[in-house]
């Protein structure tokens, strides 16, 4: 009869091995089996609309997923035109003022995240420009 189950088996084996006699544990000794493993730093932030959805001088670009396993956090960076007077991002209820040197933190994440926020810009009276988010890691990058 074949059995299908052999690897489970032979993992049962190798742990039972490793694992302290019956004695031990009268004893007070334990044992720990730690695992470590180190991966590659993945940093993503992108807008699910295609384009921005003007509505008269307010720009709603929808949801910007943002993901970032970085132990340091990231930050998430709006890109734009420096000098823009009375313009306003708002990302999930919190409206801010576009920074005059034209890059603008949107999020400042203190540790990994897995994030969907929604996104709305409003120009006042001046007129709309490229935009571009950008994701920096900070700490340690693999």
């Amino acid at each position: 009869m074949l059995n299908l189950r052999w690897p489970l088996g032979v993992l049962s084996i190798a742990l039972a091995t490793c694992l302290p006699a019956g004695h031990a544990a009268a004893d007070g000794t334990t044992t720990t089996i730690r695992l470590h493993g180190v991966v590659p730093t993945i940093c993503r932030a992108q807008f699910s609309a295609g384009q921005a959805l003007p509505n008269g001088p307010i720009f709603d670009l929808g949801t910007l997923s943002e993901l970032c396993n970085n132990l340091g956090g990231y930050r998430l960076i709006l890109s734009h035109a420096a000098g823009f007077q009375n313009a306003t991002v708002t990302v999930d209820g919190l409206t801010r003022p576009l920074s005059s040197s034209g890059l603008t933190v949107l999020t400042d994440a203190t540790g990994p995240a897995l994030a969907q926020r929604s996104v709305s810009i409003d120009f006042g009276t001046d007129a709309p420009s490229n935009l571009r988010v950008r994701i920096e890691p900070k700490g340690m990058i693999y």
